[in-house]
C-alpha cells in the first residue's frame, strides 16, 4: 500500500528506537498528556524539529503547551480553547516550529489544531470518528527538504487511517487491513531513518 508520493510501505516488521537527543525530558505529569520533540521556540523551528521537548495538556478548557527548561517545564502558554474534556491528545509541529495538536473528545470525535496557510491563521478541523490520534513529522532534523510532512494516524473499525499534511488533511487514506482491536502505540522518524508507526493487537488463539 503506497504512502502518497512516497515509496511503498515496507514489509519490515520489526520495531525500532527513535533517536534520543543529548538532553534530558523532565518528568511528564500524569493524565493525558502528550510530549513531543520540537522547535528551539513555539514557531521557530530554526530548520529543525527536535531541539527541545515540548508538553500539552488541558486545564479548564485551555489546552497548554509549556516547553522543556533543564529537568524542568517552563511555565505554559495558552493554545487555543476547547471546552469538552480532551480523552486521548498528540502533538507535533509543522516545518515552521507551529504546533498541531491532535486529540479526541468524546467516544471518537477526531479534531485538529492547526496553521492553515491558506487561511494565514490557525484554525481546528473535525475529522469524524476515530481513536488513537498520532500526528508525527517525518524528517525532523530538517525541515526545509521538499518531501517533509506531518503525518496524522488513528483507528476506526479495527482498520488504521492515515492523512498528510500536503493534502491540507482532507484526504483520508486507508493504511491498513483489518486488524481486530488494533492500537496505535507511536510514530516517528526511528533511528535507521525509516519513519516507523507502532501498533499493537491482541494475539489470536
Amino acid at each position: 500500500m503506497a504512502i502518497p508520493n512516497s515509496p511503498n510501505w515496507s514489509s519490515l516488521t520489526d520495531i525500532k528506537p527513535y533517536p534520543q537527543p543529548s538532553f534530558v525530558k523532565p518528568s511528564v505529569p500524569s493524565g493525558v498528556v502528550a510530549v513531543s520533540l520540537g522547535p528551539i521556540e513555539l514557531n521557530d523551528s530554526e530548520g529543525v524539529l527536535n531541539s527541545r521537548y515540548w508538553l500539552v495538556t488541558q486545564l479548564d478548557g485551555q489546552v497548554l503547551i509549556q516547553g522543556a527548561t533543564g529537568e524542568a517545564w517552563m511555565a505554559p502558554v495558552t493554545s487555543f480553547n476547547e471546552p469538552l474534556p480532551i480523552q486521548q491528545i498528540s502533538l507535533t509541529f509543522d516545518q515552521l516550529g507551529r504546533p498541531l495538536v491532535f486529540y479526541r473528545v468524546g467516544e471518537d470525535v477526531l479534531k485538529l489544531y492547526w496553521y492553515d496557510p491558506i487561511l494565514q491563521q490557525n484554525t481546528l478541523t473535525v475529522f469524524g470518528q476515530g481513536i488513537d490520534p498520532l500526528a508525527a513529522f517525518d524528517f525532523p532534523q530538517d525541515t526545509g527538504q521538499s518531501f517533509t510532512d506531518v503525518l496524522l494516524f488513528y483507528v476506526r473499525d479495527d482498520r488504521i487511517y492515515m492523512r498528510v499534511q500536503r493534502d491540507r488533511y482532507a484526504i483520508e487514506y486507508l493504511a491498513s487491513d483489518v486488524i481486530p482491536r488494533v492500537r496505535l502505540r507511536s510514530a516517528g522518524l526511528r533511528v535507521d531513518n525509516r519513519f516507523q508507526v507502532e501498533y499493537t493487537y491482541p494475539e489470536v488463539t
